[in-house]
């Protein structure tokens, strides 16, 4: 069986809802896939929802990638504003970075899409996450929020999609008052795709 040490996310806000990805190569089978708490606190589930958490795993993965970002904060009214992602992971087979802040599709299939944002805002604003693709929104990937000021909030969405050859993926916040969104030490955005079929 493989052995690997444990694979730990760079999200670092731990409280509230929480999610994540992980893009690992397994030389040998069988392999077991587990989710761990390596903290030392104690974690708490939600009373008010039936599913704890859980864990999907998908193989033979045609074209992947991610980009991630670093930035501290970014300005938000209601101008649609693209998410910087300026941090590739470490793994990708996807046809090129080469646009700013985005992702490219290279090859049509169905694809796994996530993108995950961690931040609070200066004043109370409801703000919206939404993936686009060439600058259209996707369906069902688009999620608003009510902030309250300088309370954490973990914006987080996936959906399964059908892309082509050359699509462009990319985030997008708006905010139906001007706001400021400081994101948390670390990466603070992700955006993710794992080809499917």
């Amino acid at each position: 069986m493989s052995t690997v040490n444990p694979y730990k996310g760079r999200y670092i806000i731990k409280t509230g809802q929480t999610s994540g990805f992980g893009i690992v190569e397994f030389i040998d089978a069988p392999a077991t896939v587990y989710l761990r708490n390596d903290s030392n606190g104690t974690v708490y589930y939600s009373p008010d929802f039936e599913t704890k958490g859980a864990i999907m795993v998908t193989a033979d993965i045609l074209s992947h990638g991610a980009l991630m970002s670093d930035t501290d904060s970014l300005q938000l009214d209601e101008t649609i504003t693209t998410v910087p992602l300026d941090i590739q992971s470490d793994s990708s087979i996807i046809a090129d970075f080469d646009t700013p802040n985005a992702i490219t599709i290279n090859q049509d299939g169905l694809y796994r899409v996530d993108a995950l944002v961690a931040a609070q805002a200066t004043e109370d604003a409801d703000v919206t996450l939404s993936v686009n693709n060439n600058g259209i929104p996707v369906n069902n990937m688009t999620q608003i929020i009510s902030m309250s000021t300088s309370e954490t909030v973990t914006f987080a969405l996936t959906n399964f999609v059908h892309l082509v050859a050359n699509d462009t993926l990319t985030l997008i916040m708006q905010s139906n008052t001007d706001t400021t969104i400081n994101f948390p030490d670390g990466t603070g955005a992700i955006l993710s795709v794992q080809q499917i079929s």
